[in-house]
């Protein structure tokens, strides 16, 4: 069994560190693919767009798929979860089972304030250029992520990672109403995981989306946006029981 882990905006793989601890006495195989500018350079003639993102996350899945023989599974978050979303509905046949958590496309979702602040040109600018990493950390640890992550990322916080997020986020001003339109079944095993108090996603929009498309959903009381390392013990346990009953 080979997993593929996915992260989301502003992190790094490091963000999967707590659930691949409590994982760990599973014997399955895991990766934690860096999303282009995250933690490393942008590859030249890469454009980090919704576009180049996808088709990044198609030839993560389908190099996968070919070096095991078999299809994979997928745990995603936040913008790795959009793309996933719209990665298993257009090949399911390379897919196992999939489970999403922090992000949908879900039509009437409207973009978070901080979403709406870099979509904007020359203020997105600014606050790349004038927020101090100390905030930055603030903003990840109140919203959910565990203080010693937080202080990873906010390390990685680089003009690189500055770029690719304000190239994405304007990319993708409409993706939840965009990519909802052409979607095609999703394999049938798949979960949404959600944290309960999710300051950027409500809890009613992930209900929402799983009720649309009949996927069952695990609410994770109390945890906030990054309920995947907050309550890594816990996310284990369902993850496990999801694995086992496809």
């Amino acid at each position: 069994m080979s997993v593929l882990f996915f992260h989301g905006v502003p992190d790094t793989p490091a963000v999967w560190q707590p659930l691949l601890t409590a994982l760990a006495h599973l014997k399955i195989e895991t990766r934690t693919p860096t999303m282009p500018g995250f933690g490393k350079k942008i590859p030249e003639h890469f454009q980090p767009t919704k576009e180049g993102y996808l088709d990044w996350m198609f030839m993560q899945i389908e190099q996968e798929a070919d070096r095991t023989k078999a299809p994979v599974d997928i745990v995603a978050h936040d913008w790795g979860a959009l793309l996933a979303l719209k990665a298993v509905a257009r090949r399911p046949d390379l897919i196992r089972s999939w489970s999403v958590s922090g992000a949908v496309l879900e039509p009437d979702y409207q973009w978070h304030e901080m979403a709406q602040k870099w979509q904007t040109p020359v203020l997105g600018e600014l606050l790349m250029a004038v927020t101090p990493k100390f905030a930055l950390k603030r903003a990840l640890i109140d919203g959910g992520l565990p203080e010693a992550i937080a202080a990873h990322e906010v390390r990685s916080w680089s003009s690189p990672m500055k770029r690719s997020i304000l190239s994405l986020y304007r990319s993708a001003t409409m993706v939840a109403q965009d990519w909802t339109q052409d979607l095609e079944s999703f394999p049938d095993r798949g979960l949404i995981i959600w944290g309960e108090k999710d300051p950027y996603v409500s809890l009613s929009t992930a209900r929402r989306f799983a009720e649309r498309w009949s996927i069952p959903i695990h609410v994770e009381q109390g945890a906030g946006h990054w309920a995947i390392a907050s309550h890594a013990g816990s996310i284990a346990d369902v993850l496990t029981e999801h694995w086992a009953g496809n």
